[in-house]
């Protein structure tokens, strides 16, 4: 199983698109496809089949591509319920995980070959250094969702989000974490050819997420945030977040 990540660069929100594909068969999966037109002449020059469509969630810069996408290739949508495996091929499936807050419904897709999971296509739950609002969610909601979900995601997943937000959250998490060193090395790295490219690419796992993610760092905030759960501190900078 192959991932294609592609930075649409027309978006004001940063999307990345994603393709998964197998190498088995070579059926192709678009993942909240925004813009066809990009990412369907990348399929076809690998060669693939563009066969399935599926959705992290309903926000329009998810699905905005989606009728075009079933109206003029033959794909088949698929829509999962929480633990649902689909087989891309009898070694490449993937696992929905529901993961409410950020909208409901909402999925990430944990992406296993040959039974090991290697990587998990997060939508809006989880960005590098940050997570989505919960504007048109339940911030509540989102909580349970990091504490029971991603917290308990295997270290070693990459982490595909949906969106390019790195040097952003980096700098906010500088706001909650006065010192973090594996974060100020990665921000100084990313600002130093910020003015030179287009977005910033990391291969992130779960485990350098818990390195640098304040959403994901809330058991090491009790001195910032003394007296407070770590439901309410998630949720303190999480407003905190909205506001900056």
């Amino acid at each position: 199983m192959k991932v294609l990540k592609v930075y649409l660069e027309e978006s004001p929100l940063r999307n990345f698109n994603y393709i998964i594909y197998s190498e088995v068969n070579k059926n192709a999966i678009f993942v909240d496809p925004l813009d066809i037109d990009i990412t369907m002449p990348i399929v076809k020059k690998l060669g693939l089949n563009p066969k399935y469509l599926i959705n992290t969630h309903y926000h329009a810069d998810h699905k905005h591509h989606n009728q075009k996408l079933l109206d003029e290739y033959s794909v088949t949508e698929i829509l999962f319920k929480d633990l649902e495996v689909f087989e891309l091929s009898s070694s490449e499936k993937l696992q929905a995980l529901y993961t409410p807050g950020h909208l409901d419904p909402h999925f990430i897709f944990k992406l296993i070959q040959d039974d090991k999971a290697f990587g998990v296509i997060t939508g809006d739950v989880l960005f590098n250094c940050g997570i989505g609002n919960a504007r048109q969610g339940d911030v509540n909601v989102l909580f349970e969702t990091i504490d029971k979900v991603i917290m308990k995601l295997e270290d070693d997943l990459i982490v595909y989000p949906a969106h390019d937000y790195l040097v952003t959250n980096l700098k906010f998490a500088q706001t909650i974490e006065e010192k973090n060193e594996i974060r100020d090395n990665l921000l100084k790295e990313k600002l130093a050819i910020d003015d030179k490219v287009t977005h910033h690419e990391v291969d992130h796992t779960i485990k350098d997420e818990k390195e640098i993610n304040p959403f994901l760092r809330l058991e090491k905030y009790q001195d910032i945030f003394p007296g407070l759960s770590k439901k309410e501190i998630f949720i303190n900078i999480r407003r905190q977040r909205d506001n900056w």
